[in-house]
């Protein structure tokens, strides 16, 4: 069994991938890649050993040597995921990075959808705003006139 820490995905055999250079005959590079998402950086899952805390496993564990470890492993690997999204470079990433800078200067603790729908309301406040002076600067010009 494989993992690929970069996906989080476990796989039972690799891709293998030529890549031919533009070159019409050998020798082409060969190399194994994650199936999913095409990294190199997979390796072979050791189950030998618990996944969180390193001991060894007792016979007929798989993975985890406790109910305790694998809760605890679970929640690391989670963790390491949102991290990953926040450093992501896509739209959502981008947001996510956003809502924590604006939690930290405010002291809020407002989650993705709270935050969307803070900003749906500035926005129709804003548009109110904006309504309210341009009907005040078509009134005046008229007066003016």
């Amino acid at each position: 069994m494989y993992y690929c820490p970069d996906c989080g995905t476990e796989f039972q055999k690799p891709k293998k991938i030529t890549e031919k250079h533009g070159l019409s005959g050998p020798p082409f590079e060969v190399y194994l890649a994650c199936p999913e998402c095409g990294s190199k950086a997979f390796y072979i899952k050791s189950t030998t050993h618990c996944r969180c805390c390193g001991a060894k496993l007792q016979k007929g564990a798989v993975e985890f040597c406790s109910k305790e470890c694998k809760d605890k492993g679970l929640k690391l690997r989670k963790e390491q995921i949102r991290l990953k999204l926040l450093k992501s470079n896509g739209a959502l990433g981008k947001t996510v990075a956003e809502i924590n800078s604006y939690n930290n200067r405010y002291g809020t603790s407002y989650s993705y959808g709270q935050y969307v729908d803070l900003l749906f309301q500035m926005e129709k406040k804003n548009a109110k705003r904006r309504k309210k002076e341009n009907l005040r600067t078509i009134f005046n010009s008229g007066n003016a006139a």
